[in-house]
């Protein structure tokens, strides 16, 4: 929840699991490994201040905010970093087609949270 976003337990995974509440990466990861068990590819994207996910590649790519729960849209996702980091936002033209990031990375911005 946002009134306790801060609180060590929701980085962790076995109460992220249990309470179903967590911080958005720790809950992008979950997504991301129950969706690579049922076939979908989610790939975590580094935005700062918030992370989320991307499934398809180029015009079928959408975002996954897994923290609401929500798809996202282009303008969305300009909006919200847009009002998190206090200035107009845009997304790279490219962020469609950027590359998986790599586990170590994603691990790391975890233990950084």
């Amino acid at each position: 929840s946002e009134a306790n976003y801060y609180r060590a337990e929701n980085s962790l995974l076995h109460v992220v699991l249990e309470k179903k509440r967590g911080i958005p990466i720790s809950l992008a990861l979950l997504y991301k490994e129950v969706g690579s068990a049922a076939g979908l590819l989610l790939r975590g994207i580094n935005f700062p201040g918030h992370f989320l996910l991307v499934f398809g590649d180029g015009s079928t790519a959408g975002l996954v905010d897994a923290f609401t729960n929500r798809l996202l849209s282009e303008t969305e996702a300009e909006e919200h970093f847009s009002k998190l980091l206090g200035r107009p936002v845009k997304l790279h033209p490219q962020w469609s087609s950027s590359p998986p990031l790599p586990n170590a990375v994603f691990l790391r911005r975890m233990i950084l949270n």
